[in-house]
């Protein structure tokens, strides 16, 4: 006696698996059609969207989308940017000098170039230049923050 089923005790097998095809075609069409378009967007760094939250503290916008945004900073020599919190996960990359970061719990890490940090969203923080000549940096916010964000301070 074999192992298979009956494929006659068993007549409504073929009509399931079709409709379960079917109804995965069904889903996954409305996915496609129905899903948010992206398509590749370039900022080049001169044409960035640009501002000074405070004297001689430089903040650009290299891309400011619902779900990501990337900011490049020049932090003058010697600045601390308030205590600040916001919902957004932040990741912060030392391009060119030295930046502090310290959480209102005391917690301090110095970064140097190449270095990175993270810090999750709603965590208070002040990120500071430690030099006397400006340090250069990206921030990341996850999902992305407004620009302005500084300007509304």
């Amino acid at each position: 006696m074999s192992n298979e089923p009956n494929r006659l005790a068993y007549p409504y097998r073929r009509s399931l698996r079709l409709e379960f095809w079917i109804s995965v075609i069904v889903i996954c069409f409305r996915f496609l059609t129905c899903r948010r378009r992206y398509s590749m967007k370039a900022i080049h760094f001169n044409d960035a969207e640009s501002y000074e939250p405070e004297k001689d503290w430089k903040r650009a916008s290299l891309c400011n989308e619902t779900d990501i945004s990337i900011e490049h900073f020049v932090k003058p020599p010697l600045h601390a940017s308030p205590l600040h919190e916001h919902p957004n996960a932040q990741v912060l990359i030392v391009l060119k000098g030295k930046i502090a970061i310290k959480t209102d719990t005391g917690d301090e890490q110095v970064l140097g170039e190449g270095d990175a940090a993270y810090i999750p969203g709603n965590e208070p923080h002040i990120v500071t230049n430690v030099l006397d000549v400006p340090s250069i940096g990206l921030d990341i916010f996850v999902p992305g923050r407004s620009f302005d964000f500084w300007l509304k301070r």
